[in-house]
């Protein structure tokens, strides 16, 4: 999708003035209503090869959606866009999603998208049955018919413009309330096909390019944050001490801040490491207090 294409479905998005948001994935292109970004990389990687990630500071946290990092319904709106058909385990995420907050948006493409756009980063083909969604695990014979799909056609301006027109039948758009109707299904089928995600994208990488990703600052970058910001309150945002929504990954009780470069739960006795004012709420990423 073009960015002029994305700024504009972004912008029609509505959502109550003061109700307090979560998106949940937002990489490169963010829900510019949100209170909260988590995202689980920072650096680019194989599931999103686009360095570009928006990390506004004070708003922006590092966590799973797996294991979120904050409090029982800390949120009214969860947004959560090209995220599940990711995952492993996308049932732990709705789960997690539905914790945390009252309500939401999940978007993800269709079996239809799957089939004829496809990407090699996704494990899922996802329908809507009884307004349930409904996932089932992708097997190598799946993605066959894409691989007959020529590039001169998959690159063209009239094949995009095809799941523009036919959105409905191309993507989800799934709004839920309280809870997440979901089954999964295939997990029995012979010929499962996997995705290896490289180790370089985890936090245990290259700590250095971590640190160096999450300090960057430029021109575009700081221009970028500033209209968003102004878009933000403008569409009816609202500024989120972020430490009064934090929860530990481990445990989900809230978290004490210590200083600018760590945060820690007394119930866990872990710390977790603050990089340029975010948060890094990663199971991996703690620290035990024995160790410190």
């Amino acid at each position: 999708m073009g960015y002029y294409k994305y700024l504009k479905r972004n912008l029609a998005f509505r959502i109550p003035h003061g109700k307090t948001v979560i998106d949940i994935g937002p990489g490169h292109a963010p829900l510019i209503r949100a209170d909260v970004l988590c995202d689980r990389y920072p650096l680019e990687t194989k599931q999103r090869p686009i360095p570009a990630i928006y990390i506004p500071k004070g708003r922006f946290v590092v966590g799973d959606i797996q294991d979120l990092p904050f409090l029982d319904q800390s949120f009214d709106f969860a947004y959560c866009s090209a995220v599940l058909e990711h995952l492993k385990e996308p049932d732990r995420a709705c789960r997690e999603i539905t914790r945390i907050a009252k309500a939401g948006l999940i978007r993800v493409p269709s079996s239809l998208w799957e089939t004829m756009g496809g990407s090699e980063a996704h494990l899922w083909l996802v329908h809507l049955e009884n307004n349930t969604l409904v996932f089932r695990r992708k097997t190598v014979e799946d993605t066959r018919l894409n691989s007959l799909i020529p590039e001169r056609i998959r690159n063209s301006k009239a094949y995009e413009k095809l799941f523009d027109t036919f959105y409905a039948d191309f993507f989800i758009d799934y709004h839920w309330k309280g809870h997440i109707p979901f089954e999964i299904k295939g997990l029995d089928l012979p010929g499962l096909y996997e995705f290896s995600e490289s180790e370089d994208a985890s936090f245990m990488g290259d700590k250095e390019l971590y640190h160096h990703m999450m300090m960057k600052k430029g021109p575009m970058r700081f221009l970028k944050t500033k209209i968003f910001a102004a878009l933000r309150h403008l569409l009816g945002g609202k500024d989120i001490l972020l430490e009064t929504v934090l929860a530990c990954p481990v445990c989900k009780k809230g978290l004490k801040p210590q200083n600018s470069q760590k945060t820690y739960c007394p119930a866990c006795n872990l710390y977790y490491p603050v990089i340029g004012e975010v948060p890094i709420l990663l199971k991996e990423a703690a620290i035990p207090a024995s160790e410190r």
